[in-house]
């Protein structure tokens, strides 16, 4: 065994001793011991230097009770790793017993029956949702590669760590609504309990299902069909779903953040009370659509994406009479209209911009 690792006189951490089953995007996993015996096997995750960790949130999330649908948090600190050559932190973990549930977004698994998806995740999974919202703390690490079997019969799942990286930041597109897939994984913003709800969804979906239903296409492809069709019907599009399932994914997976299931709309469904969610509202269809990059684009919202994506060809195309044309004569939305001249002025403003 490799010289170990101290921290805070609690936990020995073998760096000799790694864990690749358990790593994290931000994050290698260490066998770690606890020098008194309240705690079983442990985990410490070294954080990688170039992403900052939530230190913010660790004394709030070291207060939830074991037993929750979290990987229980221990002990924490900053101390020099020998194969880095400088001081790092490390947060350390009560491992969980069944490993974890996908090994990527992209893997295949034997599809959960909904009764023992409700039992054993959803349930559980809400709760600690409605723990974290109470302290203030979204997860916003929610997603298929960091769920684990708490328990070694692999009837109970968990999520796993949530402060070896910025919120959302390590979140693939499929996992994040579309206001935060469109934004740079590490500018998403802290988020709240309404992003990890549409999160818990697509979790659902993936369980359900055993797989990715879109992990064949790009993020850019999968914030493109999520604003012209729909989070749930790009999300369920050709899958077999249970009635009452589609009713639970419709609440949790919707686009109009006022629309989504909150944790109270989702646990009066988990106790058998049936609600209607509302049919999503697609964007409307410009007249003609605005070319982009060599794409046409039909709505205002897939077209500022483009814009944004696209943003070395983007100012010629802004200052071209044809985009204030399309504004005006096709769009036919006089708030985009007036927001926009509230930020360029006229149209000849616009066109001697630089």
């Amino acid at each position: 065994m490799a010289d170990s690792v101290v921290i805070k006189e609690r936990v020995d951490v073998d760096p000799g001793h790694p864990l690749p089953e358990f790593d994290l995007p931000g994050a290698k996993a260490f066998a770690a011991t606890a020098r008194r015996e309240e705690h079983g096997e442990l985990i410490a995750y070294v954080c990688d230097s170039r992403v900052p960790y939530r230190y913010d949130d660790i004394d709030s999330i070291r207060g939830l009770t074991a037993g929750s649908a979290l990987m229980r948090f221990v002990e924490w600190g900053i101390a020099a790793w020998a194969p880095a050559r400088r001081r790092l932190p490390i947060l350390v973990y009560e491992k969980p017993q069944g490993g974890r549930v996908a090994k990527s977004s992209a893997d295949v698994l034997e599809p959960m029956s909904d009764e023992r998806l409700v039992r054993g995740f959803l349930t559980p999974a809400v709760a600690i949702l409605r723990d974290l919202s109470t302290r203030g703390v979204p997860h916003r690490a929610v997603r298929p590669d960091n769920l684990f079997y708490a328990d070694s019969g692999r009837k109970q799942i968990m999520f796993g760590d949530c402060l070896t990286a910025p919120p959302g930041m390590n979140n693939p597109a499929f996992t994040e609504t579309i206001e935060q897939a469109m934004a740079e994984p590490s500018a998403r913003g802290r988020g709240g309990v309404a992003d990890d709800l549409y999160a818990l969804g697509v979790c659902v979906i993936f369980l359900l299902l055993g797989r990715n239903p879109v992990h064949e296409l790009t993020a850019a492809e999968i914030v493109e069909r999520k604003i012209n069709q729909g989070s749930y019907s790009v999300l369920t599009s050709g899958a077999r779903i249970q009635m009452n399932m589609m009713e639970l994914l419709r609440g949790l997976l919707s686009d109009d953040p006022r629309e989504r299931w909150s944790i109270r709309e989702t646990e009066l469904w988990i106790g058998g009370r049936r609600l209607t969610p509302k049919q999503a509202k697609l964007p409307s269809k410009a007249a003609r659509p605005l070319n982009v990059a060599g794409r046409d684009y039909e709505n205002v919202r897939a077209a500022a994406e483009a814009l944004a994506r696209n943003w070395m060809t983007s100012g010629e195309v802004i200052r071209s009479a044809d985009f204030d044309n399309w504004l005006r004569r096709s769009l036919n939305d006089e708030k985009v209209l007036e927001a926009v001249n509230k930020v360029f002025g006229s149209q000849t403003n616009l066109q001697n911009a630089p």
